[in-house]
């Protein structure tokens, strides 16, 4: 069991256990293993979940004082990647409408 809390402690990027080819564990054993690996992936969730709420915390203040700029005559100070994500999302929308869209006519007439 050393080597499991060895491992979850440490997360090496490989490991190989040469001996004993076989090993056996009791559900206890098992169980205490399997708890530390979801509390430790909890943890990372809960650090994952705050660190992207942070994320979208500082965007919105970034968005918010270069609308300001903008207001005030200034130039737009950054140009923020969902503004230009989302005009790529539309047109790979309309060109994914019009490929189904044939295939659907293709579909039809094979009918």
């Amino acid at each position: 069991m050393m080597v499991f809390t060895l491992v979850l402690n440490t997360l090496p990027s490989s490991i190989e256990i040469i001996k004993p080819s076989e090993l056996a564990l009791k559900n206890f054993d098992l169980n205490s293993v399997l708890s530390e690996l979801a509390i430790k992936l909890h943890k990372y969730d809960e650090i994952t979940k705050a660190l992207l709420l942070e994320k979208n915390q500082m965007i919105n203040f970034i968005k918010e004082a270069n609308e300001k700029v903008v207001k005030l005559g200034g130039k737009p100070i950054i140009r923020f990647e969902s503004e230009k994500n989302e005009e790529d999302k539309s047109k790979e929308i309309n060109a994914s409408e019009k490929g189904s869209k044939k295939s659907e006519k293709k579909a039809e007439k094979k009918k």
